[in-house]
């Protein structure tokens, strides 16, 4: 099994219940803005291709956060909302 299907299938078995990703964000460097794509490929080390974790291995590869969550988040930060892409996490 590949890096990246090793992922999948962790996460597989970690998550409680079937999702669906709404939003994919990726920073290609620390000071580019976040650009939100309908799709990205994940790479061999785990990262999504094209984001600044992508290449590297590390605990920042992929961010999953339940879009329920998302109100919740923004109480927290004073803000009447949140767009996925404040919180920098792809």
């Amino acid at each position: 099994m590949s890096d990246a299907e090793d992922l999948i299938e962790g996460l597989r078995n970690k998550l409680p219940r079937a999702g669906q990703v709404t939003w994919i964000g990726l920073r290609p460097d620390r000071t580019t803005p976040m650009q939100s794509v309908s799709s990205a490929a994940v790479g061999l080390k785990g990262g999504l291709v094209g984001d600044r974790y992508g290449a590297k291995n590390g605990r920042r590869a992929v961010s999953f956060i339940d879009a329920d969550h998302l109100p919740l988040i923004a109480k927290r930060m004073g803000l009447e909302s949140l767009e996925p892409a404040t919180l920098r996490r792809n």
